[in-house]
């Protein structure tokens, strides 16, 4: 399994939505809930890649109907 970072989900997957933007969204069930390697404050976040693909498609999928 890949993990993404913040970054890698801007410069690798295209995603220009801000951290509150996501976190939002995560709360939603509208994107991907983060991964915390770590249970500290500052611990990163991370995205399953293949999560991060599915939603996406899912996009592209909705677009197109």
């Amino acid at each position: 399994m890949k993990l993404l970072t913040f970054q890698d989900l801007k410069k690798l997957k295209g995603i220009s939505a801000s951290k509150v933007t996501i976190h939002r969204l995560a709360a939603r069930g509208q994107f991907p809930k983060p991964i915390k390697l770590c249970n500290g404050p500052t611990s990163p976040n991370y995205w399953s890649a293949d999560e991060i693909d599915a939603w996406l498609a899912a996009k592209l999928e909705q677009r197109a109907a």
